[in-house]
Order: C-alpha cells, then structure tokens, then sequence
C-alpha cells in the first residue's frame, strides 16, 4: 500500500494541473535556460519567457504555444544554487535537451494532427470490415473504435518522448550529467528503485502505463540512461 500511495503521489505532483505560479524568476536561470536552448538549436530560444511553479520537486516543460518554459521551484532553486556557487549548473541540462527536441521537431503540433488523422481514418477503416459491420452491440462498437482512435497518437507520442530521451543523451558532456539525469527519473521510485522493481516488476510497469500512457514506461527510460552511462564510459577508456 505504500508503494502505490508514493507512486500516486509522484504522478499527481508531476502533473500539469499541479503546477502554481509563483514570485519572479532568477535572471541567472531565465538566461541559463534561454542559452541552453540556443545551443540545442532552438531558433527563437531568446524569446522564451520562463514561468516558475511551486513544487520542490524538479519537473520542466513547454508550454502548447511554444512561448514559455516552465520549471518548478525546487529545479530552479538548485540552477539558481549552482549559478552562484560555480558560474553554470549543469544538473539538469539534459532535461532541458529533452524539451529542446520537443520544440525543434515541433511535436505538439505533430501530435494534434496525429489525433486529427485517428479520428478519420480508424473509422473509415473500421466500417471497411465485415467483422465490424457484424457486431451488433453499439457499445462494442463505441468501445472499439475508441481504443483504436486512441491508440495511434499514443505510441506516436511514445516514440516522441523516445526520441526526446535519445536526443538528450547524445548531449551529454560528462558522465555526471547523464547521473543526474539518471537520478531525475529515479525520484519517482525512490532511494529503494531496485527493489520496488524486483519485488512487483509487473505491478509498477501497469501503473505507470495507467497514470501515464504517453509517455514509456520510466524504468525502461532509466535502463536506456544506464546503457549510455556505459557506453561512455567505453568511448573514455577506448
């Protein structure tokens, strides 16, 4: 029962609707994240205006609009830390990676049209088939064409997010980044990850995909991180 409180917990404060303005941001972090964008190749970086949240967890996303950046307190209480103390903050550079290819790929608006063309072909196909055709109950009928409709931008958005992920890590400049990257995804597991996995591997992978069908499941994301934290390693002692 703890287990799931904790999880439920974690989703419910990453979530969009968790998200509460607050007080002006740090010049140092709106100029940190307008630069690290820059470097990522988003055109416009400069123009991005940074909205701060409360939360002292660390969560950053972009807007549907592409005009503001969005970060919780507690990630830019620690860039703005990390400014002070070393002249940059690294820390969570690679999530700003991840949102970075979001807004170069423009995968909001791919995504809008990915449900536009669900709802007009899953239908057309459907009526096409003899066995569709032949149920007799609405309800199935409904049922069906739901799952389907909603099924393609949900793997689209999946291998989104993938690609976000991949993306990220290819920016990784030392292997403390993609640590902290590693450690960004573990928060939603715990100092004890390894055993929640072990002990109800298939449990913790439903819920995720429950709670969150658009993006893959987080274990799978930190196994990737992992394997790039060894491919670096490799390519160092190569």
């Amino acid at each position: 029962m703890h287990f799931a409180k904790k999880l439920c917990l974690n989703l419910l404060i990453f979530s969009p609707l968790s998200g509460m303005k607050t007080a002006d941001v740090s010049q140092n972090v709106t100029q940190y994240i307008q630069k690290n964008l820059a470097e990522f190749g988003v055109s416009n970086a400069s123009k991005f205006s940074v909205v701060l949240e409360e939360g002292t967890y660390v969560n950053m996303s972009v807007n549907s609009a592409r005009t503001k950046f969005r970060i919780t307190k507690g990630a830019h209480d620690e860039i703005e830390q990390g400014i002070q103390r070393n002249g940059d903050s690294n820390k969570y550079r690679l999530i700003i990676a991840h949102e970075a290819r979001h807004l170069i790929n423009q995968d909001d608006l791919k995504r809008a049209v990915s449900v536009g063309s669900s709802l007009w072909i899953v239908p057309t196909l459907l009526e096409k088939a003899k066995f569709y055709r032949n149920l007799n109950s609405s309800f199935a009928k409904f049922s069906l064409t739901a799952s389907l409709v909603a099924l393609g931008p949900l793997l689209y958005s999946r291998h989104q997010e993938w690609e976000a992920d991949k993306f990220a890590c290819t920016q990784a400049i030392s292997k403390q980044e993609l640590l902290n990257h590693k450690k960004h995804f573990e928060a939603f597991f715990g100092p004890d990850r390894q055993a929640f996995l072990k002990e109800y591997p298939i449990t913790t992978r439903i819920f995720f995909n429950v709670f969150d069908p658009f993006h893959p499941y987080i274990g799978d994301r930190i196994t990737y991180i992992e394997k790039q934290i060894q491919n670096f390693d490799q390519k160092q002692n190569s």
